[in-house]
């Protein structure tokens, strides 16, 4: 005879306020410790239509079309990537040059695209990364406030051009990372 199982999952998935999984978040959330047995879990739901596969590993609750854009750049370049650099000092005015990818700070340099939107994922050693300081978390992404952004635009290109400098404010004391 069958034994009650859990076919609620992704009811247990809507009630988090985040899209996109990794293949060992739902493991976790899911209690699935059998490997097999969570692949053929995720590839009936995302044949039901459940989930949406981005990449190998990693999954959303909503058609990849529908994700906010910061939201799938973050989770494409990795679990402490983020946002910052000319994206979001391009977003207050210290740029005025529009930039033409989403720049985000990984584990890794990488480059990757969504329809018409790119992606541009700059290398930042883990123990930057790591440093939290002066990054807004959200559950669904990161993002930098302009005292970071313009620290890790400094760190990967000393002289990049800020058009308007006195837009970005640092808090008075705030130690944000020096390049080495």
């Amino acid at each position: 005879m069958y034994t009650n199982r859990n076919t609620n999952k992704l009811k247990h998935l809507s009630k988090i306020d985040k899209r996109i999984f990794r293949l060992s978040e739902l493991a976790l959330l899911w209690n699935i410790t059998n490997p097999n047995t969570l692949k053929i879990t995720i590839s009936r739901a995302v044949r039901r239509g459940e989930l949406f596969r981005l990449k190998r590993g990693l999954y959303a609750t909503i058609p990849v079309e529908m994700l906010d854009p910061y939201e799938y750049g973050c989770a494409m370049a990795g679990s402490l990537s983020y946002i910052s650099a000319e994206t979001v000092l391009s977003s207050i005015g210290a740029i005025n040059q529009l930039p033409s990818k989403i720049t985000l700070f990984g584990q890794k340099t990488l480059e990757f695209s969504l329809g018409n939107q790119h992606y541009y994922c700059l290398y930042l050693h883990p123990h930057y990364l790591s440093n939290r300081q002066g990054i807004t978390d959200t559950p669904r992404y990161s993002k930098a406030t302009p005292g970071r952004a313009m620290a890790d635009l400094h760190h990967v290109s000393p002289k990049y051009y800020i058009d308007n400098p006195q837009l970005v404010e640092t808090k008075e004391g705030e130690d944000i990372y020096v390049s080495a």
